[in-house]
């Protein structure tokens, strides 16, 4: 949507990621809870006739996408019974 909105000449963007998740006994090993959180390392590739300065805007905008916000601050997942809805 920004680069549409932008006029950049984005053709397409490809994003790779990788779940590093900590394993418990290195969980304990680790000092704060910080520490022991999963991490998420990736890659963005953006296909198109863009200089580098919007190259530059375009991954900073992809940090403050909702995606990025949300798994960055944490997220409380709850589960309710389905059942209960019906």
């Amino acid at each position: 949507m920004y680069a549409e909105h932008k006029s950049i000449a984005l053709e397409s963007i490809f994003i790779e990621l990788a779940h590093n998740r900590n394993d418990e006994n290195q969980s304990r090993s680790m000092g704060s809870e910080e520490d022991r959180t999963d991490s998420i390392e990736g890659t963005i590739e953006l296909k198109g006739n863009l200089d580098s300065g919007q190259r530059q805007r375009m991954l900073e905008i992809a940090s403050r996408c909702f995606m990025h916000r949300t798994l960055s601050k944490g997220v409380d997942i709850r589960f309710r019974n389905a059942s209960a809805f019906k």
